[in-house]
């Protein structure tokens, strides 16, 4: 199993909103706030979706645990997962697998942190009704949309671009 770009880059962004926020560790909410940074994948997509307002998110998420001194990056190399982020990420693994795919998404890294249990993202989902299981299905359907509109060649030759409509998260 690998890890997309966009999912290392979200890891990227996730310690780097540890820093900012001043936590030594990354939390299962700054790895929502690295989703949310990215803006740019399915998770956040999907979020969208569901009348999740990204801003939103990250006011609820910064005000739980907003420190007023961030961490200096020359100490970037000791921010690590905690074990709740590190659960998060092996069932983004899972569902991965289960989803039949060999490449870990943003959208399995958001379906791992909403199950986890204390996690201010999660907390906020369920003030508006969202669960792992609402979740989960909304990007399965997601997903089978997206296959309907790629298409493939009708004759050799002829270049098929993909209609896959866009959304951020920003």
């Amino acid at each position: 199993m690998q890890f997309s770009d966009i999912f290392n880059d979200i890891m990227l962004y996730a310690r780097e909103e540890a820093m900012r926020t001043g936590h030594m560790a990354i939390s299962p909410d700054h790895l929502t706030l690295g989703i949310l940074r990215h803006s740019d994948n399915a998770a956040c997509s999907v979020m969208d979706d569901l009348g999740i307002v990204a801003a939103d998110l990250r006011r609820h998420i910064e005000a739980g645990f907003f420190r007023s001194r961030s961490v200096p990056f020359s100490e970037q190399d000791n921010v690590n997962l905690t074990r709740e982020s590190q659960n998060a990420v092996n069932m983004a693994m899972l569902e991965t697998s289960m989803a039949g795919r060999d490449s870990v998404e943003a959208e399995d890294l958001l379906l791992g942190v909403i199950k986890c249990p204390e996690s201010l993202t999660r907390e906020y989902f369920e003030a508006r009704a969202i669960n792992y299981t609402v979740l989960r299905e909304r990007i399965a359907k997601k997903a089978v949309r997206k296959d309907e509109t790629e298409t493939s060649p009708v004759l050799p030759g002829i270049i098929h671009t993909f209609v896959v409509s866009k959304k951020t998260c920003s």
